[in-house]
């Protein structure tokens, strides 16, 4: 949460950059669908940002002189109808802090963007503005860059950083909850049986006497010394059991938004404009599996694919 010494040292800056936006004047009760979707746009953004980001609304755009606000446009800023409204369009949902300073005898409203606490933030649905433009692109991932713009992944390098951030992330989190050695051979096995764009299934079986459920599968390149991320880590769905049973067998359903045959494209300068297609590749399928509901391992599954067409399909025994 920020301080008032907070937003202080914020507002004498008088300068944008990719963690800190101004923005002159709003009334979020009586402005248009449009008006909202943009801050939400900065909102996601900056949540896909290292160390997120603040908005301070009652800041002049010509010359970033702090005016407040007027005192119904200050009223009108409601913490639980702003996060209704962000979460319609970001997967997973996620929560920013509003807050609300007098200082000086002007009143701004802030919103506190936490950088986003395991998996980059995706936009979940398409909002045009009156006229027909595209403000926000349904499976876009958007970061804020050093000019201080909202945009979407513009290349794989930036792709790259978002995603090992991701991974680092995850990685922290095991770290923190599991004494790996116990688990280092633990008996759950997965793989890859057939992959389109959008839609993966797998078979996992569940060869321990512990009950297991899994929590995300990641699809990372396998060909290297290093590991480059493929998709992000997918998570269950609502409606999506991950769970077996000591002894059990099940094959599990996902959807990332990223395509591995796309990152690999743009990971790989190969001579063939038609790479990956016909490549046999290996990937590595990593998953995150609670164990017991308490334990949270990482298992990792090499296995060769064959890319063909849209489909990605096991290659070999």
């Amino acid at each position: 949460m920020l301080t008032e010494k907070d937003v202080r040292e914020l507002l004498v800056r008088k300068a944008e950059s990719k963690n800190l936006d101004y923005k002159e004047s709003m009334n979020w009760g009586t402005a248009t669908s449009e008006q909202k979707v943009a801050v939400v746009k900065d909102v996601i953004a900056m949540a896909n940002t290292q160390d997120g980001g603040k908005i301070i609304f009652g800041v002049r755009d010509s010359d970033y002189e702090a005016i407040g606000l007027a005192e119904e446009q200050f009223q009108s800023f409601d913490a639980t109808r702003f996060a209704d409204f962000l979460n319609r369009y970001s997967d997973p949902s996620f929560e920013s802090a509003i807050q609300k300073f007098v200082i000086d005898g002007k009143k701004f409203v802030t919103i506190d963007v936490p950088e986003f606490k395991d998996v980059p933030i995706i936009c979940n649905t398409d909002a045009n503005d009156a006229s027909g433009r595209q403000i926000l692109k349904r499976g876009a991932v958007y970061i804020r860059t050093n000019r201080a713009a909202t945009e979407v992944v513009p290349d794989a390098e930036a792709m790259r950083d978002l995603m090992n951030r991701a991974v680092v992330k995850r990685g922290d989190e095991l770290l923190r909850m599991v004494p790996r050695a116990d688990f280092k051979h633990f008996p759950f096995t997965m793989s890859l049986q057939q992959g389109t764009s959008g839609s993966y299934i797998g078979n996992a079986r569940n060869e321990s006497k512990h009950k297991v459920s899994v929590e995300t599968i990641q699809i990372l390149r396998g060909d290297t010394s290093y590991e480059s991320p493929l998709t992000e880590a997918v998570k269950p769905r609502k409606t999506d059991d991950w769970t077996l049973e000591p002894g059990g067998s099940k094959s599990f359903y996902w959807a990332p938004q990223h395509d591995p045959k796309s990152m690999l494209q743009s990971l790989v300068r190969s001579p063939d404009p038609h790479f990956p297609n016909g490549n046999v590749i290996p990937i590595v399928l990593v998953l995150t599996v609670r164990v017991d509901g308490k334990h949270l391992i990482e298992k990792k599954y090499i296995q060769n694919v064959l890319f063909q067409g849209n489909q990605i399909l096991p290659w070999g025994p």
